[in-house]
């Protein structure tokens, strides 16, 4: 609810938006590190889990339904 948000029709309106200021990430992760936050329902309450050694691996093609 950001009073300064301008919501226009016309982008040359909304491109006065400013950008918002990020806050500094709270978790150190080498290349191969990720975190996943998990936000309770009704609570404000978050859990996070840091998945590590990660690897990256080549992309598995799933065949198309057919026509």
């Amino acid at each position: 609810n950001r009073q300064d948000l301008i919501m226009d029709l016309d982008s040359k309106k909304e491109a006065q938006n400013e950008a918002p200021t990020l806050d500094k990430f709270p978790f150190e992760l080498k290349n191969n590190e990720a975190v996943i936050a998990l936000k309770e329902i009704n609570s404000d309450s978050i859990s996070y889990v840091k998945l590590l050694d990660i690897q990256e691996r080549s992309q598995l093609d799933m065949p198309s339904m057919p026509q």
